[in-house]
């Protein structure tokens, strides 16, 4: 009796090992793949700000006029961070650091220019977004994306309401 159920047990514990391991080589391929995603998206977001910051400077040395090359600068380095937590199966984590940088550049450009941040804020919002849904678990997803949109209004409100003087864009923005 004892040998017979020795085996009923064996069997229910490799049953329940055979419905576990499914369960969770899809949550590796779901990790493997938002981390992919993440690193993609952060490359991305690297090149791009390269690029603008590349000529945000030429610009600003043949102008000659402060084009605040630096806060772009802050997409690139967030960029970079991002790809070094996707490469360690940080999804999450580097998606966080992607769209901070992304809403540090907004909120940055509300307190320095007039005139220009609303758009940005809009375009970022939906980039923001794009990122949240590729590299965010599901069970994560309702949450950041309200957080996504919170964000975006509360600077959008911030840049139409902004009580202090700032400076206006050089005519090439506009």
């Amino acid at each position: 009796v004892n040998h017979i159920f020795c085996e009923i047990t064996a069997l229910q514990k490799g049953c329940v090992d055979m419905v576990t391991i499914p369960d969770k080589q899809s949550a590796d391929d779901d990790l493997e793949r938002r981390s992919r995603n993440a690193f993609n998206l952060a490359l991305l977001i690297t090149t791009a700000s390269g690029l603008v910051v590349l000529g945000t400077f030429l610009e600003q040395l043949y102008f000659g006029e402060n084009f605040y090359v630096w806060i772009t600068a802050v997409g690139l380095v967030g960029g970079v961070i991002a790809m070094f937590l996707a490469r360690r199966k940080k999804a999450m984590a580097a998606s966080m650091v992607l769209v901070t940088s992304l809403f540090s550049i907004a909120a940055l450009y509300v307190v320095l220019l007039e005139d220009v941040a609303s758009i940005l804020i809009v375009i970022l919002m939906i980039l923001s977004l794009g990122i949240v849904i590729q590299t965010v678990p599901s069970n994560k997803m309702t949450r950041a994306i309200i957080l996504v949109m919170a964000i975006s209004t509360g600077l959008i409100f911030l840049d139409q309401l902004w009580p202090f003087t700032r400076n206006v864009p050089p005519p090439q923005t506009q």
